[in-house]
């Protein structure tokens, strides 16, 4: 007669007393829950995949995840900046955004947009669905040609908190730094602290230089003073406004979606910690042992 051991691994137990096993250890992996999902780890990720669009940006701790109702979220309980340090692969990695498709929330870079919108919203006119349409390729292809080299900071606004005012949250121009060297000139547009200034307006006068100089002392009437008006009007305003416009609410959907997928896999994670298989691998991993009935030992 074979006689019964006092010692089982999770291997050796019935399935019965797998079950048991399982269920009486369901949360050891969760009890400690910054154990299995750390923040940190999610902010790495989000980083890296900024990395990849050529985006930096650092939340300082004040992402969190949270659960409620079986939904689970981040939360960031202040506002950040992200500096992508240049535009032209930043904007390049999304080749057809799908931010253009939510044509009010933004302006395109076309002159009397708006009230291309107002004349359609008016006269119901489908047929402007498609000179909308080329208005936004217009856009992207602007964007593409025009933004090399251009450096932009741009600022959260999530109010209290990102998760709960996220309809609300918006991407603004912090601030954005244009160069351009034209003839031998260098031309500069250089400016900071947009959105605590409440500034979102072009501004040549304070913020446009010449080789250094102001606008406002180039000669007057001079070919120096035309010229200089000339590329600010043309060159300069132009990539200031596509990139207030367009490359913010570009950035939030892209933050969006990474942030849906992050807490879509902190779902699948918890699920899984909590599953018999996820139980039974960190049984066997901790070589736990147990009677013949699935009680821990």
């Amino acid at each position: 007669m074979t006689e019964e051991k006092d010692e089982y691994t999770f291997e050796e137990l019935s399935p019965k007393a797998q079950e048991k096993a399982c269920e009486n250890s369901r949360y050891v992996n969760v009890e400690e829950m910054r154990f299995w999902y750390e923040a940190e780890y999610y902010e790495t990720w989000l980083n890296e995949k900024g990395a990849e669009r050529g985006v930096s940006f650092d939340v300082e701790g004040a992402m969190d995840i949270k659960e409620e109702y079986n939904r689970w979220w981040f939360e960031i309980e202040k506002e950040f900046e992200v500096e992508p340090p240049e535009v032209d692969k930043w904007i390049l990695a999304t080749p057809t955004p799908k931010v253009f498709g939510f044509i009010n929330h933004y302006r395109l870079f076309v002159s009397n947009f708006e009230a291309l919108l107002e004349k359609k919203k008016k006269w119901n006119l489908n047929t402007i669905d498609a000179e909308i349409e080329s208005q936004k390729q217009t856009m992207l292809s602007f964007l593409k040609g025009n933004l090399e080299g251009v450096k932009i900071a741009l600022r959260m606004d999530c109010g209290d908190k990102y998760s709960t005012h996220r309809q609300s949250s918006t991407w603004m121009v912090d601030s954005i730094n244009i160069e351009r060297t034209i003839e031998g000139e260098k031309y500069v547009y250089d400016q900071e602290e947009m959105v605590w200034g409440s500034y979102t307006t072009y501004d040549d006068a304070e913020y446009f230089s010449v080789d250094g100089l102001s606008l406002d002392i180039c000669s007057e009437g001079g070919t120096d003073e035309l010229q200089a008006q000339s590329v600010s009007d043309n060159v300069f305003k132009p990539i200031f406004e596509a990139a207030v416009y367009a490359l913010a609410p570009m950035f939030k959907e892209w933050f969006d979606e990474h942030l849906d997928y992050l807490a879509q896999s902190v779902g699948k994670q918890y699920d899984y910690l909590i599953s018999d298989e996820g139980i039974g691998e960190w049984l066997i991993a901790n070589e736990s042992e147990f009677d013949k009935d699935g009680n821990a030992i």
